[in-house]
């Protein structure tokens, strides 16, 4: 009868020991010197220095959000980028330095990333995947799987506008539909 509280005891630091070696594995965003990492950064500037003074982001200001092309964007959609555009911004924090969006990612991507790219006129939101799951036996589906993500800001969002780094517009305001937190 006593080893059995010793087997209790032996698998629990088992567990214990497997759970904070694999909490380790990976990394949570595409490492910061890979060439696609680069390449997302360098769009979120090309996006930032379009925007700031453009003739959009002046009626972006006023108020003017038009669902059409009347008011055309200064950049076109990245097209060599990997990854999926923001669905929507959903929320902004109450002292302004974080804003709550919906990424999108693959069945096969471990969740999805934001980073923030900050100018005095914008917020260029570069979204990416965490993590390529690495199993080869699995069938990955196509659909896009919604998460919410908040992103910390350095200062607070203010009237400057939030870009997407990938489409190169503004992230739509929608709120929060057909997802639980």
């Amino acid at each position: 009868m006593p080893t059995r509280p010793f087997r209790v005891l032996a698998a629990i630091a088992v567990s214990g020991a497997v759970l904070s070696v694999t909490s380790g594995c990976g990394s949570e965003e595409a490492p910061a010197d890979s060439a696609d990492a680069r390449s997302l950064a360098d769009r979120a500037r090309q996006v930032a220095e379009a925007w700031d003074g453009s003739a959009a982001a002046a009626a972006w200001r006023t108020g003017y959000h038009s669902a059409g092309e009347t008011v055309q964007p200064p950049i076109g959609r990245a097209r060599d980028l990997p990854g999926l555009p923001l669905d929507r911004l959903v929320g902004t924090a109450a002292d302004g330095r974080a804003v709550t969006v919906i990424a999108l990612h693959g069945a096969c991507d471990d969740g999805a990333a934001v980073k923030a790219f900050e100018t005095d006129g914008s917020v260029v939101l570069a979204p990416s995947i965490k993590q390529r799951k690495r199993d080869g036996d699995n069938i990955c589906t196509k659909q896009a799987i919604m998460q919410r993500v908040t992103v910390e800001l350095e200062r607070p969002v203010g009237d400057r506008v939030v870009l997407d780094a990938l489409t190169g517009r503004p992230v739509p305001c929608k709120g929060m539909r057909g997802i639980t937190p």
